[in-house]
């Protein structure tokens, strides 16, 4: 099963809502970094249990004043039911058809952030997912 939800937790990260006051994302060089706990699966080995990925991404001035751009370009399968902005803190239901919905709060502060996403699974049985989000902006995105 192709898992879309670490995808998704990093895509997130970018979709504030360029349109609404609110948080906001300085551009550059960020590190994000994803724990997943995956749930609902008995007999899960320990080492599965918190799974941690850290990627660098380059947010530029383009995806900083459109981040619903990279949003609606990687979202694909999931469809934005709910959006919510009050000062720094964002939050987010996502429906993404047969693997559930994906539950998001975020608190985002122009050179970090961070979040918990869950994955509410569409069917009964199917795992279901908590992942912890923490960013921050490490420097200037590397010259092409």
């Amino acid at each position: 099963m192709r898992h879309p939800f670490l995808v998704l937790s990093a895509v997130l990260v970018l979709t504030p809502g360029a349109a609404l006051a609110g948080p906001a994302i300085t551009p550059g060089l960020w590190e994000i970094t994803t724990t997943t706990a995956i749930s609902g699966v008995p007999g899960m080995p320990q080492g599965m249990k918190g799974l941690t990925n850290t990627l660098r991404q380059c947010i530029t001035q383009k995806d900083a004043d459109d981040p619903g751009a990279i949003s609606r370009q990687s979202q694909g399968q999931c469809r934005e039911l709910q959006r919510e902005v009050r000062g720094s803190r964002f939050r987010s239901v996502m429906d993404c058809g047969e693997n559930g919905k994906v539950r998001t709060e975020m608190t985002m502060k122009g050179d970090t952030f961070e979040g918990t996403s869950i994955l509410e699974p569409a069917t009964k049985g199917r795992p279901g997912a908590t992942t912890t989000l923490k960013g921050r902006r490490v420097g200037a995105c590397p010259a092409k």
